[in-house]
């Protein structure tokens, strides 16, 4: 990790043990902001001759100020400075920490500074600058960082770039052994990830310690950096370190509770320990993280499965084998009370009015299915590059967090990326197993009329076959051999009609909740609509909102994201 730059106020003990970082939290403790002011000493590797111009700043203690000016990014008066200090190699001045001009600018995040110092090397040594700027940039501190580093902690792609340009080697690693992807990682800077991805920047290179980027970013709570680095590669999530901690270790250790769902989801191994034993769930449990803990001791149950009234906290592939299941019960228990028409002789009025019932909820079900539930962006059939390019732009000109990586667009209100369908869904409220689809603002009305209507059909066929079977044992004084076999048929069948029953009118009554508040099931159990929630007003203009507003938004946003597209496509060009 960086180096305390404060240091610099201390005095310099030349004896004074180099101190060196041997876990994640000693790391931690060694960075913290620049100081306003600094007062050091410089070392200035002089020529053996010296002008009278070097005289005269160095008994101002011009090289104090210039390093003052430097943190407060005052241009003018670098300018002044540079200008009057002509004769000095600026590129030779360097602190009892090894930190050039160049180290302080970019850490301090000031790209004017950096060009005005690239510039005056330059200007000075017109004939050599090149091989002076190639070593000037990539000159290390005593704890192995060069300037770049700082750039790319801080997300300053002009900055890496004007560093390149002078030679920079991108892949110089620190004591640590942390490359500038590593340090992007722990600054939280999506911009710098996508720009190293772009040049070929290996996501899985360890430094010292075995960590990767991954590692840092979920230490140091560095929700942006996970995502991005996850919609790149999940082949980092159960890499260990030396000390046998995965991300998921790390995330549960800085108590950051988005982060390790957001692994979970993505599918890491909550059952690996590490080199003392440990789970990720001992981790939380010994550090009293009692939500942290629940999300990974919770097992994945019928009701989140089936029902999707919560978020389970596990990965999900997107599969049909659960709406062939359900479809099969359905079949099954249609079935079972068809053929009870033809076993007790009933009119055939009665067959027409269940077969038409059961026909429109078959329909329901395919349209859902079928549909579109209001996907934000079509995939884009586009090679690696051409996306990361898309993507690079894309974040240049928008705040990252409002960039969905995977789909690369700027999230619309409301929308949410699936990680089962891997889109970004608008009025997105969860995805459902037994119709294998989001459903979102394009489907969220059809999916509610389905519910509803098998709710109905349910309730209905399990009240028939209670009367029929009952019926049935009434007028024969028992169980007749020949009801028998029909009998064991229709008790699995009302068995499941009673598994589906309770939680199906639930679902209807929660959905019922959504379309008069305005809400979907995913802002009402996630985190950040809890106060929404809150002063949510049941009303009938939430329910026409829901129901034919958002559809009619939806077609609005496609055409704005079909054209956005096709013009920054042409810009490209």
């Amino acid at each position: 990790m960086f180096p305390n730059i404060s240091i610099l106020n201390e005095e310099y003990d030349i004896d004074q043990p180099r101190q060196i970082a041997s876990s994640y939290s000693d790391i931690k403790k060694l960075l913290s902001p620049p100081t306003a002011k600094i007062k050091s000493e410089i070392n200035f590797e002089r020529n053996k001759t010296k002008s009278h111009t070097h005289g005269l700043i160095e008994s101002k203690g011009a090289e104090q100020y210039l390093i003052k000016v430097i943190q407060n990014n005052d241009l003018s008066e670098i300018q002044n400075l540079l200008d009057e200090a002509e004769n000095i190699n600026i590129y030779t001045i360097i602190d009892h920490k090894k930190y050039t001009l160049l180290h302080l600018a970019a850490y301090n995040n000031n790209l004017d500074t950096v060009k005005l110092l690239i510039n005056h090397v330059k200007k000075q040594h017109k004939h050599k600058c090149t091989s002076i700027l190639t070593e000037w940039v990539n000159l290390q501190t005593e704890d192995g960082f060069v300037a770049f580093h700082f750039a790319a902690y801080r997300g300053n792609i002009e900055m890496i770039q004007e560093f390149e340009k002078c030679g920079a080697n991108l892949y110089i690693r620190n004591a640590q052994g942390m490359n500038g992807l590593h340090l992007a990682a722990q600054g939280d800077q999506p911009k710098s990830v996508v720009y190293f991805k772009k040049i070929g920047f290996d996501f899985g290179l360890k430094d010292s310690k075995g960590g990767t980027a991954l590692h840092w970013a979920s230490y140091y709570g560095c929700e942006l950096a996970v995502n991005y680095l996850l919609s790149f590669t999940d082949q980092l999530l159960d890499i260990k370190d030396v000390e046998g901690l995965t991300a998921l270790h790390l995330a549960t250790m800085s108590g950051n509770s988005r982060i390790v769902k957001k692994l979970l989801l993505q599918g890491a191994d909550r059952n690996i320990k590490n080199n003392e034993g440990q789970t990720a769930a001992d981790i939380a449990q010994s550090n009293s993280f009692k939500a942290i803990f629940k999300m990974l001791t919770e097992s994945q149950n019928f009701l989140i499965t089936y029902f999707s009234i919560s978020q389970g906290f596990q990965k999900v592939n997107r599969s049909k084998d659960k709406m062939f299941k359900f479809i099969a019960m359905l079949i099954y228990c249609q079935g079972i009370t068809i053929y009870y028409n033809f076993y007790a002789d009933q009119s055939n009025q009665d067959l027409i009015y269940y077969g038409s019932s059961q026909l429109l909820i078959w329909f329901l079900l395919i349209l859902v299915w079928r549909s579109d539930p209001g996907q934000q962006v079509k995939k884009q059939e586009k090679n690696e590059q051409e996306l990361l390019k898309n993507l690079y732009e894309i974040l240049q000109r928008y705040d990252a967090k409002d960039i969905c990586p995977e789909c690369i667009c700027v999230k619309a209100p409301r929308s949410k990326h699936c990680d089962i369908c891997q889109s970004c869904v608008l009025v997105y409220d969860h995805h459902c197993p037994w119709v294998d689809n989001c459903i979102g603002s394009n489907n969220h009305f059809q999916f509610y009329i389905f519910v509803f209507l098998l709710c109905l059909d349910i309730t209905f066929t399990l009240a028939y076959q209670f009367y029929f079977v009952i019926k049935q044992i009434q007028d024969d004084g028992g169980i007749d051999h020949s009801f028998i076999i029909l009998f064991i048929l229709s008790i699995f069948s009302i068995i499941i009609m009673l598994l589906f029953l309770f939680p199906l009118w639930l679902l209807f009554y929660i959905q019922t909740v959504n379309l008069l508040t305005g809400q979907t099931t995913y802002e009402k159990y996630s985190q950040s609509m809890k106060k929404a929630n809150e002063q949510s007003n049941i009303s009938c203009k939430n329910c026409l909102q829901m129901c034919c507003y958002n559809k009619i938004n939806s077609k609005n946003k496609k055409k704005q994201n079909q054209q956005s597209l096709q013009l920054f496509d042409s810009n490209q060009k």
